[in-house]
């Protein structure tokens, strides 16, 4: 039987369930919670070895895991979940399906939390390197209007961009991860929007948990990649992250058709309507949210420039 509040598998009879100390009656059975084994031996209340699970259609696959025994050291839940990540990140650019059947399978609701922390500060990072890039190219854009040449500059002018770049960049820092979180949660919300109003998949956290995982691995490599490539061009990073917000989508859609169980050819409508729907939502807020406050650096960037003797 499943437990009703968590949905983990508990022994038949058990009074209290193992995982989250609910207790349980005989009222809860098998069939009220989608999980079914029709046909399929039974051993101590679970499958036999050998035998594979079976999941009610349009729902999601039921959180299984071996009930807990009394006097059993188990793992701890943030160490367990730190020791998959490197595994789940590798597999997450090959097989990013199977990479959410498992976190959905172990009920995983740790991984979202570790993963999207680490891609904030990598972005929050990556802002900040790319704040010298751009500092130094709005310079030279207020050269050329000018029409003074910026090949043999100073190292006062130098040293002018580098103290405007180390002024503004906890801010660029911040900018970029405010737009990295808006990437990262609306194409999700509309994912799960479809999954729960149009294909009427009961709502589950840690299956909206899981795609945040496998959807972030990839803005990490981003992020890295731009701290690299702000000290070559600030438009290098940028097709950075153009790159990374497609491979995102196109894992997204992957696991859109794994989640619902059709075929490419008939999601492919309604795969393309909501990257598109998700992808113009995102621009849009990005652009009020994170454009409204760039503004206020460049800015800034520009009375500074005004004030100093640069040019």
């Amino acid at each position: 039987m499943n437990c009703p509040n968590c949905g983990n598998m508990v022994q038949n009879g058990a009074p209290f369930c193992p995982f989250c100390n609910t207790p349980l009656t005989q009222s809860y059975s098998q069939q009220s919670y989608g999980y079914q084994q029709p046909g399929y031996p039974q051993q101590n209340g679970y499958p036999a070895p050998g035998y594979p699970q079976q999941y009610g259609q349009n729902s999601y696959p039921t959180a299984y895991q071996q009930p807990y025994v009394y006097g059993e050291q188990q793992k701890d839940p943030m160490l367990a979940s730190l020791s998959e990540l490197p595994r789940q990140f590798l597999q997450s650019f090959r097989a990013p399906s199977e990479v959410l059947l498992g976190l959905v399978e172990k009920n995983d609701m740790l991984s979202a939390a570790v993963v999207g922390g680490i891609v904030l500060l990598l972005t929050f990072f990556a802002g900040m390197a790319m704040s010298h890039g751009t500092v130094k190219a709005i310079v030279e854009l207020f050269a050329s209007l000018a029409g003074v040449s910026m090949g043999g500059m100073t190292g006062s002018a130098s040293q002018g961009i580098s103290l405007i770049a180390e002024r503004i960049s906890a801010s660029v820092g911040g900018i970029a991860v405010l737009c990295q979180l808006l990437f990262m949660l609306i194409p999700i919300i509309v994912f799960c929007v479809y999954l729960n109003l149009i294909r009427k998949n009961p709502f589950s956290w840690t299956v909206l948990l899981s795609l945040i995982t496998v959807a972030s691995f990839p803005s990490a490599v981003a992020a890295v990649l731009c701290m690299i490539c702000s000290f070559i061009s600030p438009v290098l990073s940028l097709l950075v992250i153009v790159c990374s917000i497609t491979f995102s989508y196109l894992q997204l859609g992957n696991m859109l058709d794994y989640i619902t169980g059709l075929g490419e050819d008939q999601m492919f409508v309604p795969k393309a309507v909501i990257l598109c729907v998700s992808l113009l939502l995102t621009l849009v807020i990005v652009f009020l949210v994170g454009g409204s406050l760039l503004g206020n650096v460049f800015q800034s960037i520009i009375r500074m420039l005004s004030s100093g003797s640069l040019l």
